[in-house]
């Protein structure tokens, strides 16, 4: 779950160079920064609570190490958002 500390802050800096490449208003760039922390923040939150499910059913069913694939997989999308953003730097 630490992972998605990381994501939130690249979820943020991918915004902001988003919000700079499209040439927006500068004023309001940290609006749009700080809306998409919060948002970030709240959906990692939601991840959180919903694994803590995922998980408990998982060990009920017998299929805990798919749902824990399956969460690690949504906790590792967003770094793909860092890895482009590395290469078009």
């Amino acid at each position: 779950m630490a992972l998605g500390i990381v994501d939130v802050i690249v979820l943020r800096r991918f915004t902001e160079w988003a919000y700079v490449a499209l040439a927006f208003d500068k004023w309001g760039l940290a609006w749009v920064s700080h809306s998409v922390t919060i948002a970030a923040g709240l959906a990692w939150l939601a991840l959180v609570a919903w694994s803590e499910t995922a998980y408990r059913a998982g060990v009920a069913e017998g299929r805990l190490w798919r749902r824990f694939g399956v969460v690690t997989l949504v906790e590792l999308a967003p770094l793909s958002l860092l890895l482009w953003e590395l290469a078009l730097s």
